[in-house]
This record gives C-alpha cells, structure tokens and sequence, in this order.
C-alpha cells in the first residue's frame, strides 16, 4: 500500500530523509513508534503554541491513512513528501508546519536560527536555493533583522510564501476553484457513464 501512495512524490535526499525520522523520534514522546494526540500536544507545549479546540485532531486526521488517530513512521514520511511535491498549495500543512520547524531546529531549542535555515534549504535545493526566503524569513517591519524565529512567526512566513507561491491570489478561492473543478469532472464522467 504504502509504495503505491508515494509514487510520483519527489524523491528526498538521505539526509534529508534522516533528518526527517530524526523529527519524528522527536514528536513521539512516549517512544511507542506513533505520534499521538498527547504527543502533539507536548511538542506544542513545547514550541509555545497554544493550538485551537480540534486543531490537533485534524492534523492527525489529515494524515491518518491507516485511520487509527495517530501518526505512524508511513504516514509521517508520506504527508511531508506530499506536501514538498505539491504545486498547488492544497496539500493539508497543519502538521507538515510543525515538521518543517523541528526539521529547521537543529538543537531542538524551540527557535530557528539564520544558519540552521540555511543548512536546511541547501541540502533540500542545493546550490538553486533560493536566499531570498531565508531573508524574508529574519526580517523585522522595521526592516533590520532577527537571529532567531519562534514557531507562530515561522507557521505565518510559511502560509504567506504558500499563498503567493501557489499562483497568485487567494488560495482559499484556488481550493474553491478546484473543488468546482472536481466536481464538474466528476459529473461529466457520471454523465458518459449514464449514457453508454
């Protein structure tokens, strides 16, 4: 099942994926091979993230092939390979968000650094990474620069370089746009269907 799920995703370099496993020996608190409810709610504790009534459970549920309410290794490394192969910005990112922080906290101090940034976007783009996202990542309004960003600032730099990265505009109107696409789609091939 789960060969067939990651095929056409983008291949990630070992180390990439090493970092990746590393992240989830993190996340899984209790050490029992899944992430659970509990386990999300301790790494939010700590990155200082206070997530809304439900937010855990629909991340869970977002990827939760196996439909067991947790995270396994499968499950963890498929929603981060989806979501690095999508074009669309429409792949579900809530938990992925939290994955790509830990994966850019090096030390796991609960803050990125502009090194550890930039160690993790060149060994995911090499030499066509793209300096430009690490700078707007550290600048401040007033135009002078952090040293370290906190999660709720990474989660928000992330939403914003999706929203203008996936095309243009809003992207609640392309996800709307997409679903009437569907389901246009899926009329005219009931319709084919009704007519043979």
């Amino acid at each position: 099942m789960w060969k067939k799920l990651h095929r056409n995703l983008i291949e990630c370099p070992k180390p990439e994926m090493d970092l990746l496993h590393r992240t989830f020996n993190h996340m899984d608190i209790d050490s029992d091979g899944k992430i659970s409810l509990s386990d999300l709610h301790a790494v939010c504790a700590k990155l200082n993230y206070t997530p809304a009534k439900g937010e855990l459970e629909t991340m869970i549920w977002e990827v939760d092939e196996t439909l067991d309410s947790t995270v396994g290794w499968d499950e963890f490394s498929l929603s981060y390979r989806r979501v690095r192969s999508d074009t669309t910005g429409l792949e579900p990112r809530a938990l992925y968000s939290i994955i790509d922080f830990l994966m850019h906290d090096g030390n796991m101090d609960g803050a990125v650094s502009v090194d550890e940034a930039r160690q993790l976007m060149y060994m995911r783009h090499g030499n066509s990474m793209d300096e430009a996202l690490v700078d707007a990542l550290f600048q401040q309004a007033a135009g002078s620069h952090v040293s370290l960003v906190e999660f709720l600032r990474y989660s928000a730099s992330e939403r914003d370089h999706i929203c203008k990265t996936a095309g243009g505009g809003n992207l609640l109107t392309k996800m709307r746009a997409a679903q009437k696409e569907k389901i246009r789609v899926h009329k005219s091939s009931s319709s084919l269907g009704a007519v043979r």
